[in-house]
């Protein structure tokens, strides 16, 4: 049933360049006819159509890293071409018009994020070693949206503008109470402490970052301006007035963002600045970037930021 499903999707939405499948039976089907574009992969698992059909961006990242799913000559770069040119052709999705509440629906599932799960997803991220972080991030530990002012500029340095232009934005000034949601290892609250004055309260639900951030802390002799805690944003009831969220939507979650625009309210004086900053691709029809970030999300780390 799942092969069949599976068969009669990719008949609808390969429409630019060849697809060429072989099924765990060794039987081969062929789909498009363009040959200026062609990918040709293998099924070696018979549960791949299945997980394929419910889960399609999951579902193939996995394949490709276990091995249920081989490209010829392991050409990545053009299977997610063609994928991706067809998503942004026919529309994101495996069945567009008709498919659009069940994929809503299962959107509003994956990205339910209940405490419980927020801090289980941040574990699974984040509770590794440090030394692991290390080997791909800056020196300041940034692990989001750097801020490129100048085309020739290190990582390092477009983080450190990434900083400055959030302080000048915030109009922060020394004495200033600053929540810094989703603080990661500390660097933002660190200099907004240490370089502008602040007195910072950041939150994160990793015990490693937390440790990290309090250590980094001492060492930069600020930790009587910064208050790190273990602790979801959700439960933060003082009032601040600078609220900073540096790439945290993505953890936060779709059916989450109504909750946290009104725990941001809650929690902000009406003169109050938050500043949000958020990678990630755009969310509309066809986007292929957005197909993209979807198969590799579960397992890659965020782009803007790496070291090469």
């Amino acid at each position: 049933m799942w092969t069949k499903i599976l068969n009669k999707t990719l008949q609808k939405v390969t429409q630019i360049g060849r697809l060429e499948i072989t099924w765990p039976d060794k039987s081969k089907t062929t789909y498009g006819n363009q040959d200026s574009l062609r990918a040709a992969i293998t099924f070696n698992d018979p549960a791949l159509p299945r997980k394929l059909v419910l889960n399609p961006e999951l579902a193939l990242g996995e394949a490709y890293m276990d091995g249920t799913l081989t490209i010829e000559n392991d050409d990545l770069p053009a299977m997610l071409n063609l994928l991706t040119l067809n998503a942004a052709a026919v529309g994101h999705g495996r069945f567009q018009n008709s498919g659009a509440i069940s994929r809503a629906a299962w959107r509003w599932l994956q990205q339910r994020n209940p405490l419980q799960k927020a801090r289980e997803n941040v574990e699974h991220h984040y509770d590794l070693s440090v030394d692991l972080y290390d080997l791909f991030l800056c020196d300041d530990k940034q692990y989001t949206c750097a801020y490129f002012k100048e085309p020739d500029m290190t990582l390092e340095a477009a983080q450190t503008a990434k900083k400055a232009h959030i302080a000048t934005k915030l109009q922060i000034k020394p004495g200033m109470r600053v929540l810094d949601i989703g603080c990661g290892w500390g660097g933002t609250s660190i200099t907004l402490a240490r370089d502008y004055g602040a007195n910072v309260v950041g939150v994160t639900l990793s015990q490693v970052q937390l440790d990290h951030a309090q250590k980094r802390a001492e060492a930069a002799g600020v930790a009587d301006k910064i208050d790190f805690r273990l602790m979801d944003y959700r439960d933060v009831t003082e009032e601040f007035d600078r609220i900073v969220v540096v790439g945290m939507l993505e953890h936060v979650g779709q059916p989450q963002y109504a909750t946290f625009f009104r725990q941001l309210e809650k929690i902000s004086p009406p003169k109050a600045s938050p500043w949000s900053t958020r990678s990630g691709a755009p969310h509309h029809r066809g986007a292929p970037h957005r197909f993209f970030l979807n198969i590799f999300s579960p397992v890659a780390m965020p782009l803007p930021c790496l070291k090469f």
